[in-house]
């Protein structure tokens, strides 16, 4: 899979001579996991099941890699890029193999609890514009909600942890990589992960079935649910990222916004590269507004920002407004850009009243 492509996208002129921003693609995803008798080698890419079995064999009972790509694939995912390590090695040093991969929006370390470990995916994820995806250290709730704790420590809001595991223990991050894609696909990566359309496909089954008042708990520490609901099936329960807590302030608390952020930066950092070699000056600046809006006016279009119009939308600012003579000076062109992503609505709150007509003899 290539950039990419959003239906209905509207694009407006870009300046002669400059071609417009593409968008990155959303949910190409790497995978580390431990393969028997696995030598060290470059990451695979495959595109199916038939062709990660072509690769590392066939998935056996017992495995973590083999399942997580498999629901991958079954949940929506279309893109993978694999690294099999010999068991007993640090899934941690399998990050760096990931280089190869010249695009990478997912990163799954299926099964991987270790703190120490993920804080290095976590810190890999951010370098590389990517967001990780974290399977539960078990099965209690205080426990789960202890680890996201400790994960959130690394000050990285590009990660998100799901619960409870599978029957069985399988890892749930494949699958949910798969929804990511999936709904990303369908609706945006502005469209939160979660809810009635993030349904688990698949012969999966969470571990325990979660109260409701276990996932308003699992919520509020950041832990997003996974949920199985009488004649709706298992459903990915919640969409926050490891910095989402309801006692944090972070500004990239949901994951749909804080993916969007991401997908923004780096479109437009790779769609800007022209400006790399050109004079410093209005010229090029205004070139350079002109481009970055006709793209975030294509988003607008689709609904991927709050406000009514695009000056509620977004800003773009490109000039003496955004460097100063020393920037110029030594060769550093600053765009500064203003978003106002959508948030999800995890609680829709009613609020019921009666009105009693004493002229009701019912009432």
């Amino acid at each position: 899979m290539g950039e990419i492509e959003y239906p209905g996208v509207y694009v407006e002129e870009v300046p002669l001579g400059v071609a417009p921003i593409a968008g990155v693609e959303t949910s190409t995803t790497g995978f580390i996991g431990a393969v028997e008798n696995a030598e060290p080698r470059a990451p695979m890419h495959v595109r199916s099941l038939v062709e990660f079995e072509r690769a590392f064999g066939r998935v056996e009972a017992g495995s973590e890699l083999g399942p997580a790509v498999t629901r991958f694939f079954e949940n929506g995912g279309s893109d993978a890029w694999v690294v099999g390590l010999p068991d007993g090695v640090p899934l941690s040093d399998g990050l760096e193999c990931l280089d190869a991969a010249e695009t990478l929006s997912l990163l799954c370390l299926p099964g991987e609890t270790n703190i120490e470990v993920l804080s290095a995916a976590i810190e890999y994820a951010e370098r590389r514009r990517a967001f990780a995806l974290i399977d539960p250290s078990g099965t209690e709730v205080a426990d789960v909600c202890a680890y996201v704790e400790a994960l959130a420590q690394s000050r990285s809001a590009n990660a998100a942890v799901y619960f409870p595991p599978f029957e069985g223990g399988d890892p749930p991050s494949g699958a949910v990589a798969g929804v990511y894609a999936r709904i990303d696909r369908e609706r945006g990566v502005w469209k939160a992960p979660a809810g009635e359309e993030a349904s688990l496909r698949g012969e999966v089954a969470p571990a325990i079935d979660l109260s409701d008042a276990e996932s308003s708990r699992l919520n509020s520490a950041a832990v997003n649910a996974i949920r199985r609901f009488p004649g709706k099936g298992v459903l990915v329960w919640g969409a926050r990222t490891i910095q989402g807590a309801e006692q944090g302030g972070s500004e990239w608390k949901y994951v749909p916004v804080r993916r969007l952020g991401l997908y923004v930066e780096h479109s437009i950092d790779r769609g800007t590269q022209w400006a790399v070699s050109e004079p410093n000056d209005e010229s090029t600046w205004a070139k350079l507004r002109q481009q970055v809006t006709a793209f975030l006016t294509g988003l607008f279009r689709m609904g991927a920002f709050a406000g009514r119009t695009p000056a509620e939308s977004y800003f773009v600012h490109c000039g003496d407004d955004t460097m100063t003579q020393d920037d110029i000076d030594n060769g550093r062109l600053n765009i500064v850009i203003g978003i106002a992503p959508l948030k999800p609505a995890e609680f829709v709150i009613l609020r019921i009243g009666q009105w009693r007509d004493k002229s009701d003899p019912f009432l």
